[in-house]
């Protein structure tokens, strides 16, 4: 997942959760039941409705 790219794509949080979730699912079918995910540090900051509520905050 690129935050860049989040943000780009206008994706919301629950967009986020699906692609991973949809990620882990079709490796799991494959049976590839291992690996990792890589969440970037600040990732959050860069979904808009986030950015939002943030920019409302301060």
């Amino acid at each position: 997942i690129i935050s860049e790219e989040v943000e780009e794509k206008n994706m919301s949080l629950q967009d986020v959760v699906n692609y991973v979730a949809d990620i882990v699912s079709a490796r799991a079918a494959k049976g590839m039941n291992f690996g990792t995910v890589l969440i970037p540090e600040g990732l959050i900051e860069f979904i808009p409705a986030v950015k939002r509520l943030i920019a409302e905050l301060n």
